[in-house]
C-alpha cells in the first residue's frame, strides 16, 4: 500500500521551479528538478522535496547525504533511515533542524532512484503550504546538494573511463612494440636463412672435394699401405663428416629459419588486425571520456 502511494505522490509530483531550456543533445544530463513529494519515514508520512537521479545507487546516495549531514549535525543515525538531529541550517531556519533522507526505487530493475528529503523546523514539517521563504531555502539545499552529489557520481565514471581509455591506449602501444619485436626477429629469420642457404653451397662445395680427397687417400692405402696412408685416410674421412654434419646443419637451419620467418608473417598479419580493432576501442573510448566530461561539465 505504502508503495501504490509512493508511486502516486510521484507521478502527480509538480516541480517547484522552471529549469531553463536545455540544448538538443544527449551529451548533457537532464536538469536537476525539485519536486513536492511525500515518503513514508518510521515516525510517518512527511512531506518531502524529491530529486530523480538515473544509474544511482541507493548506498551511494544514502553515503553522500549522510557525509554532508554528519558535519552540521548533533547527530546521524542510519538505523531505520537517515536521520539527522540537531542539524545546523542556517538558511531554513535559525533554530536546530531535524532532516530525514530516503532513497526509492520504483521497481529493481528500473534505473531511476528517487531520493526523499524531509525537514522539520520549529514551525512544523516543510512542505508545499510552508512558509515561501522555508520551501525556497529547504529547495535550495536540496538542489545544490543533488547537483553536488551528481557532479560527484559524473566525476567519478568520467575518472573511470579515462582508466579504460588509459589502459586501451597502454594496449596498443604494447601492440605496437611488440611488432616492432616481431619485425626484427623476422628479419633476423630471413637473414639467417639466407645465411643457411649460401653455406650449403660452399658446404656442398667442400663435401664434394671431402669425397674426393676421401676416396683418392683409400685408393692411397690400398696401392701402398701402411701407418702414413692410414692416417691419411682416416684424417680425410673425418674431415667429410665433419663437412656433412655442417652441410646437414645449415639445411635443417633454412628450413627452421623460414618456417620461423613464417610463422611471424602470420603473427605481424594478426598482430596489425589487432591494432587496428584497439584503435577502433580507443577511438569508441575517446567519445565516450569525452562525452562524459561534456555532461560532467553541464551538470545544472
Amino acid at each position: 500500500m505504502r508503495n501504490v502511494l509512493n508511486t502516486l505522490l510521484i507521478a502527480v509530483a509538480l516541480p517547484l521551479v522552471a529549469q531553463e531550456e536545455r540544448p538538443a543533445t544527449t551529451d548533457l544530463p537532464p536538469p536537476t528538478e525539485v519536486r513536492h513529494a511525500s515518503m513514508s519515514f518510521s515516525t510517518g508520512i512527511h512531506p518531502t522535496f524529491a530529486v530523480t537521479f538515473e544509474g544511482t545507487e541507493e548506498r551511494d546516495a544514502e553515503r553522500y547525504w549522510k557525509d554532508n549531514l554528519k558535519d552540521i549535525s548533533a547527530d546521524v543515525s542510519t538505523k531505520k533511515e537517515l536521520l539527522a538531529t540537531g542539524a545546523l541550517l542556517p538558511n531554513i531556519s535559525s533554530d536546530t533542524v531535524r532532516v530525514l533522507m530516503k532513497a526509492d526505487r520504483p521497481s529493481k530493475k528500473s534505473p531511476h532512484l528517487m531520493v526523499h528529503v524531509a525537514f522539520l523546523t520549529v514551525n512544523g514539517w516543510v512542505g508545499p503550504d510552508s512558509d515561501p521563504s522555508e520551501v525556497e531555502a529547504c529547495r535550495q539545499y536540496v538542489y545544490d546538494r543533488s547537483v553536488a552529489f551528481k557532479r560527484e557520481v559524473m566525476n567519478a565514471q568520467w575518472q573511470e573511463a579515462e582508466k579504460v581509455l588509459n589502459n586501451l591506449q597502454r594496449e596498443y602501444d604494447l601492440l605496437v612494440r611488440e611488432h616492432g619485436r616481431m619485425e626484427q626477429q623476422h628479419k633476423k629469420s630471413r637473414d639467417r636463412e639466407e645465411e643457411a642457404r649460401t653455406d650449403q653451397g660452399r658446404l656442398e662445395d667442400e663435401v664434394k672435394r671431402g669425397r674426393e680427397e676421401l676416396d683418392a687417400a683409400l685408393k692411397a692405402a690400398q696401392d701402398n699401405p701402411g701407418e702414413e696412408a692410414t692416417e691419411r685416410a682416416d684424417k680425410a674421412g673425418k674431415e667429410l663428416g665433419k663437412a656433412e654434419k655442417q652441410l646437414e646443419k645449415a639445411r635443417d637451419t633454412e628450413v627452421d629459419q623460414r618456417k620461423k620467418a613464417e610463422q611471424l608473417e602470420w603473427d605481424l598479419k594478426q598482430n596489425e588486425e589487432a591494432q587496428k580493432s584497439k584503435q577502433v576501442e580507443i577511438a569508441q573510448q575517446q567519445e565516450a571520456v569525452e562525452a562524459l566530461h561534456r555532461k560532467l561539465m553541464n551538470v545544472r
